[in-house]
C-alpha cells in the first residue's frame, strides 16, 4: 500500500509541476512534511516549514 501511495503522489506532483500549479505544489509540500519527519530528513522538514511560512506571510489572499 505504501508503494502505491508514493507512486500516486509522485504522479500527482509531476503533473502539478508540468502544469505550473503553485497551490497544488504547496499542498504537496504539506503532505511531504510528514514523510520527511517519518524518515528523519530534518533538513527537508525545516525547508518545507520555512517555505510554507513564507507563503503564508507574504502571499495572503485578499478578503
Amino acid at each position: 500500500m505504501n508503494a502505491l501511495w508514493r507512486g500516486l503522489m509522485h504522479m500527482a506532483e509531476k503533473d502539478a509541476e508540468r502544469d505550473n500549479d503553485g497551490e497544488a505544489m504547496i499542498s504537496f509540500w504539506r503532505l511531504n512534511m510528514l514523510v520527511f519527519w517519518e524518515h528523519g530528513h530534518y533538513k527537508y522538514l525545516t525547508l518545507a516549514f520555512r517555505s510554507l511560512a513564507c507563503k503564508m506571510i507574504f502571499i495572503k489572499k485578499p478578503k
